[in-house]
């Protein structure tokens, strides 16, 4: 963890009683948020705290770094002509602990809760804004479908992972997914259709009702013409990862092996490169892993890499899905309409026109 060197450390105190104060279902903008603070006269001022890393005071062996995406973002806060260190003067207050992906810290949850609720800007979460791209896991469900368990109190959520069922509506921000890992797919889209041997490409464990109604499809006569490659993760607890290889094969329909075999890199065995299935894919089915997380990093690869993406679920929330129209870069069908895939497998002269947009909303998203 080189690039964090130069990051001073605190230490968090455990084991004290303190009960943080858990997000609050109810909050809308006139109840959670002092827009007094929100100068519309060019006054408009973000506060961040100091970043840093932590220590648990009972388990100093456990240092928590920020992720590479919550520095670049801090950065960028700190170099915006918005900034202030003057945390009254602020619209926006930050707190600087990566809560991006929160399972990775979640069994640390009561000590980032006294740690975040200790800062003189808290006041109860108002003016906060949470970032966040993977909700924390329910201690009841065992899935991460709530965001009950983060210690946000009257905060603004702005995450990727927000579902019409429960999200805060005039209040939470659905945001695009970032990962520093999109930016190697670039000019993946370039790939025609001519050039992509993979009709479909469905990667990782899927939640049980999604997984079967997929199997039903996948066994009948229906799929039996398609080209579709069907992997998981080889670490079985990181279903996020695309660092490594993704591998164990245990979907291929037949299909005409002589013009795979031309496509270089491809292998049709234990281990895939990520970049190549999905510049090899025409189509990428985005929906629900098994701990009901939605394959948020697997839809902006899907895009930046031209494979249009087939969302299943109605739930989940799309990027600024209010002021954009996604259905010009993907389709989106109900669990029930997977036994119906075929018809979006067929060849179409829509696919390039979405294949564009995809990558275009993915860059303007993410500017």
């Amino acid at each position: 963890m080189k690039l964090f060197k130069a990051l001073p450390t605190k230490i968090m105190p455990s084991g004290n009683k303190f009960v943080p104060t858990l997000y609050n279902k109810i909050c809308r903008s006139e109840s959670c948020w002092n827009v007094l603070k929100c100068s519309s006269l060019g006054n408009f001022k973000v506060h961040v705290d100091l970043l840093s890393t932590f220590l648990i005071e009972k388990e100093l062996e456990s240092k928590i770094f920020p992720s590479i995406e919550f520095y670049e973002l801090y950065k960028w806060i700190k170099s915006s002509p918005y900034y202030t260190e003057k945390v009254e003067e602020s619209c926006i207050r930050i707190p600087a602990i990566d809560l991006l992906s929160y399972g990775r810290v979640q069994k640390f949850e009561n000590e980032i809760g006294e740690f975040i609720q200790n800062r003189s800007s808290w006041n109860d979460g108002l003016n906060n804004v949470v970032f966040n791209f993977h909700s924390p896991m329910s201690n009841i469900t065992g899935k991460a479908d709530t965001f009950e368990n983060l210690p946000s109190g009257k905060s603004l959520i702005a995450s990727s992972s927000l579902r019409h069922s429960t999200v805060r509506y005039g209040f939470d921000v659905p945001i695009p997914y970032y990962s520093k890992l999109v930016d190697k797919f670039s000019n993946s889209e370039t790939i025609t259709d001519v050039k992509r041997p993979l009709d479909m490409l469905i990667l990782g464990n899927l939640r049980s009702d999604i997984q079967s109604v997929l199997d039903g499809f996948l066994e009948s006569i229906q799929s039996s013409k398609f080209a579709i490659l069907k992997l998981k993760n080889c670490d079985p607890l990181n279903n996020f990862d695309l660092r490594e290889p993704i591998c164990d094969q245990v979907h291929l329909n037949s299909m005409n092996l002589n013009t795979v075999s031309v496509v270089s890199n491809i292998q049709f065995d234990f281990e895939h490169e990520v970049k190549v299935v999905f510049t090899q894919s025409r189509y990428c089915l985005i929906t629900f892993n098994e701990f009901d997380i939605f394959q948020n990093l697997y839809l902006s690869v899907a895009l930046a890499s031209g494979c249009v993406p087939i969302i299943v679920g109605m739930d989940h929330i799309l990027p600024y899905e209010t002021f954009i129209d996604w259905s010009l870069a993907l389709d989106r069908i109900d669990i029930r309409e997977i036994q119906f895939l075929q018809t979006f497998l067929e060849p179409n002269y829509s696919i390039s026109d979405k294949r564009a947009q995809g990558t275009f909303l993915l860059k303007y998203t993410h500017q």
